[in-house]
């Protein structure tokens, strides 16, 4: 299954009803980090160095509670 991923605005993105946002450069990694929060809790859960990896970690996790 294929879940689209909408562009809000530069650098912020909504997936599977989260929000996903480029926080900025990490020095120390020398990489960009992003982060994806629930929009009703504010809560941040996913954390990485691309939207991708972002994305890949909530399908991971939500496509493992709905299998439960």
């Amino acid at each position: 299954m294929k879940n689209k991923c909408y562009k809000l605005k530069a650098g912020q993105y909504e997936y599977r009803g989260l929000i996903i946002t480029r926080i900025g450069y990490y020095e120390p990694e020398q990489r960009v980090c992003w982060e994806a929060y629930d929009k009703i809790t504010g809560n941040a859960d996913y954390h990485g160095y691309s939207k991708q990896m972002v994305k890949a970690l909530i399908d991971i996790d939500l496509d493992k509670t709905r299998n439960k």
